[in-house]
């Protein structure tokens, strides 16, 4: 048997564990959490934040896969954004190398076309020939001789595209310094010791000058 002054030191002792520990929180005078999972319920404890930091973190990669898909269909569509003023640069350097550029390149995207389309007849030519007994050939040698002058039409097509492509292009490289030069002449000596300016006014005319 504890004497009376132990009794009573142990009776404050409950009490005030009792008013300190709040009932299933394990404290001293409370009754122990079922399971022992004290800290289940709080918002730090790794139990209760799994969830939702697995929701936090799918919704973060799904939000960053649609804004770099916004932003990859912005950079797309930005593209066309000077397409008139670089066709009018185009046509101001020089009209009758764009309007044969762009004919060439549309003879040169139709003759496959009309290739494969006397590749189909000459096949079939040959089919009926063959089922008429050995008939005349004639049928068959002009329709490949008309491929062959499509081949040379193609190939003929390509060539000029190249040639007009590298008459333009260097053209258009001289327009651009000429421009970039006048430009020039209407601004201040205060641009030109600005080291930013100075680099992308240079930058500017190396590429013009490597082709546009």
């Amino acid at each position: 048997m504890p004497s009376v002054p132990h009794r009573e030191i142990n009776a404050r002792l409950g009490r005030r564990g009792s008013r300190l520990a709040p009932p299933g929180t394990g404290g001293l005078g409370g009754a122990p959490a079922p399971g022992g999972t004290s800290g289940a319920g709080l918002p730090g404890s790794p139990g209760s934040g799994g969830g939702s930091g697995s929701g936090r973190s799918s919704g973060s990669r799904g939000g960053g896969a649609a804004a770099g898909e916004g932003l990859s269909l912005r950079g797309f569509f930005g593209v066309f954004r000077y397409s008139p003023r670089a066709i009018q640069l185009v046509w101001s350097t020089s009209a009758t190398l764009t309007v044969a550029l762009a004919l060439l390149t549309i003879v040169a995207g139709i003759l496959p076309a009309g290739i494969a389309y006397i590749g189909s007849l000459i096949v079939d030519a040959v089919v009926n020939a063959m089922r008429a007994g050995g008939g005349s050939p004639a049928r068959v040698i002009e329709l490949v001789i008309l491929e062959g002058v499509l081949v040379a039409a193609v190939a003929a097509a390509q060539r000029g595209i190249s040639l007009c492509q590298s008459l333009l292009r260097a053209q258009l490289g001289q327009r651009v310094n000429v421009m970039i030069l006048e430009k020039a002449l209407t601004l201040e000596l205060q641009h030109f010791e600005d080291s930013e300016f100075y680099d992308k006014l240079t930058r500017a005319r190396r590429e013009a000058s490597a082709g546009p």
